[in-house]
């Protein structure tokens, strides 16, 4: 074949390599796109999801401090009482809808972990809640009882699921009030 024949051929080659790279940096500039919405749409809302809950938990959590500093006025029970019901529905709701729309995963059995530890909390502030009425609202004694009802109640950390993770590392030192941590740390391996 004549150079005036190949040449033509080798740059019409050379250019069909050229579109075809072309077209998959396009292909994949698009999925990275779609990667980047998912990102702005999902995760955004899922983490806003979390935000309306801490809010309305810290809500609630404050409605029920004023229900032991100001509730022996019956009008102001009454108050303090119907905002920590609807902070608490409104926890639970935000974090039961969001435990459905997370896929399988760490954060997924966080959100569960707290609904139910979130729950037997409401139980044992009622409780408590019950022994401050029984006391004629002395505030001293709903401190001490919300107090001791409430601290079994902290979410623990979720244990390492691959022995092979943790940490060979000892964990730091506690600080002042804190009992150590029994269990060995994970590494982020």
């Amino acid at each position: 074949m004549k150079l005036v024949h190949q040449l033509p051929l080798a740059l019409g080659a050379a250019l069909l390599v050229a579109a075809g790279a072309g077209l998959f940096g396009v292909l994949q500039m698009n999925r990275a796109a779609h990667t980047y919405e998912r990102l702005v749409s999902v995760d955004d809302a899922q983490a806003r999801a979390v935000d309306e809950a801490l809010v309305a938990f810290k809500n609630q959590v404050q409605n029920g401090k004023d229900i032991l500093v100001r509730g022996k006025d019956p009008a102001h029970f009454q108050k303090y009482w119907g905002a920590f019901e609807k902070y608490e529905a409104a926890a639970q709701d935000t974090t039961e809808k969001l435990a459905q729309a997370l896929p399988p995963g760490e954060a997924r059995e966080k959100i569960e972990r707290f609904n139910v530890l979130h729950k037997q909390m409401g139980v044992a502030f009622r409780a408590a809640l019950g022994k401050f009425e029984a006391s004629g609202f002395d505030i001293a004694v709903g401190d001490r009882a919300t107090g001791r009802s409430t601290a079994s109640i902290a979410i623990p950390p979720l244990p390492c699921a691959n022995p092979a993770k943790r940490s060979s590392r000892r964990p730091p030192p506690p600080s002042a009030g804190r009992k150590p941590s029994k269990r060995a740390p994970c590494s982020k391996a």
